[in-house]
Formats: C-alpha cells, sequence, structure tokens
C-alpha cells in the first residue's frame, strides 16, 4: 500500500472517531439539561400552575405537592434522588398533584421557603382549598423520600 494512502486512510479514521466522540459528549449534554428540574422523577408528569392544580385537588381529593426547583442550579438530580422508589412514586401519584416551578418568588409561595438550604430544592404541600400543610428542604435521598411521603399522607 502507498504510503500517502495509508496517511489518508488514518486521517479518514482519526476524523470518523473525533466524529463519534463529539456525537456521544452531545447526546450527553442534551440528556442532563433536558431535565434540570426533576420532571422525569414522577409517573405522571408535573404541572407548573399552582392555581390550576388547586382548582383540580378539590376534585381529585388530591393535595398539591408544590417543588420549587431553580433549573439554574442544576437542582433536579434532588428530585429524581428523593422520588428514587417506585413505590414513593406511587404514592405521590395516588394521594398529590404535582407542580414544579422555578421561584419561590410565585405568589402561592413567596416568603414560605425562604429559610431552606439555597443549595437544594423546596416543598410546599397545600391542601385543596389553598392552606398550607407542610414546606422544607425537598433534598432528601430515595429511602428518606419514601418515609417523607407516607409522613405528609399522614399529616392532617
Amino acid at each position: 500500500m502507498h504510503e500517502s494512502s495509508r496517511a489518508t486512510i488514518s486521517f479518514q479514521a482519526m476524523k470518523k472517531l473525533i466524529l463519534f466522540l463529539s456525537l456521544i459528549v452531545s447526546a450527553f449534554s442534551v440528556a442532563v439539561a433536558e431535565d434540570l428540574d426533576g420532571r422525569t422523577a414522577f409517573l405522571t408528569p408535573p404541572g407548573r400552575d399552582i392555581s390550576a392544580a388547586l382548582k383540580r385537588a378539590d376534585t381529585e381529593h388530591k393535595r398539591v405537592l408544590v417543588f420549587i426547583v431553580d433549573p439554574g442550579r442544576k437542582e433536579g438530580f434532588h428530585i429524581r434522588g428523593t422520588m428514587d422508589a417506585p413505590e414513593t412514586k406511587k404514592l405521590v401519584k395516588d394521594n398529590f398533584l404535582v407542580v414544579i416551578i422555578p421561584s419561590s418568588k410565585e405568589k402561592h409561595v413567596a416568603g414560605l421557603v425562604d429559610d431552606t438550604n439555597p443549595m437544594h430544592p423546596s416543598y410546599v404541600v397545600f391542601n385543596a382549598d389553598g392552606t398550607v400543610v407542610a414546606k422544607g428542604d425537598a433534598a432528601m435521598g430515595g429511602a428518606n423520600g419514601f418515609n417523607w411521603i407516607k409522613q405528609l399522607i399522614a399529616t392532617p
């Protein structure tokens, strides 16, 4: 084989390898970026409107579980970790309407979670009439998440 043919083959193989690696990195980046607020952690897609969820909560006999997750801080992994257990996901689906919002300044939650860890997402649970049942830090991991949801269900 001629020397320039080998160099051409090697150069083409190197170009293909670089392209392939670039595609893998891009695909991984997109996969991570797609769920910065933890939406994939739930069996039923979360809403984005607390008022609409409160209206539905009365007819569906559920509470509204609001997560305040700043996508800019990439806090979604905390929500996915907390909701990790399949049993937790089922309890949430059966008992709550989930809403994920990006700011604690939204009118329904303004001032309610200012004392939580700024590096974690926060949560607020509402009865259908809009009264606050519970609030706090939403980063707790899978085992604690299951117990936390059971406790929220049992809270009057």
